[in-house]
Formats: C-alpha cells, sequence, structure tokens
C-alpha cells in the first residue's frame, strides 16, 4: 500500500492534543515544505511519537522553563521516539524563560 501522505497520516493519527501545519517557504533558490505536527506534552499523547517519528526528518522537544513537571517528562518522549527511531536528530527548547517559576 501506499504510505500516507503528512495531512493523510496526521488525520489518521490525530485527536485531541495533536495539530498540523505544513509550510511552504523559499530559500537560496530551493523550495521547501516543512510539514510539523504539534502533540500535547501528557502522557497520554505519547504513543503517537513513535509512528509520527517514523516520518521525520528531526525532532523539536519543548518543554516549560516555569513548570518542572515538562522537563521531568522528556526522558519519556526520548524513550517513544527511540522506540521507532534512534537515530533522528533532536533539538531540545526551553520555552518561557521570562515566566515565573512554579
Amino acid at each position: 500500500p501506499a504510505a500516507d501522505s503528512p495531512r493523510d497520516a496526521a488525520a489518521r493519527l490525530g485527536g485531541h492534543g495533536m495539530s498540523y501545519r505544513a509550510q511552504l517557504f523559499e530559500a537560496r533558490g530551493a523550495r521547501y515544505r516543512i510539514h510539523a505536527w504539534e502533540l500535547a506534552g501528557a502522557p497520554r499523547h505519547v504513543d503517537v511519537a513513535p509512528r509520527i517519528a517514523t516520518m521525520a526528518a528531526g525532532a523539536v522537544l519543548v518543554f516549560d522553563l516555569t513548570r518542572r513537571t515538562t522537563f521531568d517528562r522528556l526522558p519519556l518522549w526520548f524513550a517513544a521516539l527511540n522506540k521507532t527511531s534512534p537515530k533522528l536528530p533532536r533539538v531540545l527548547i526551553g520555552n518561557k524563560a521570562d515566566g515565573p517559576a512554579e
């Protein structure tokens, strides 16, 4: 069977806690389309990550610097990505540096 398009995969895997967006841009004379899936950070959403990772060229994991629990959940997300894509490049971003800590 043919592979899902990113939009079809998002519809099939999606639901509450997940959104999908595609963005086309040009740089240095080439056109690129970025497909981005955003998953809510709650542990109940982690089982979708390995399926999305198989279609990904990289992963960006974002945690909330004002909420320690979001940082403490990162190993759960790394383990989920490792199930299907152990060599997937990852970027870790701490967000909300200007907010009050919990």
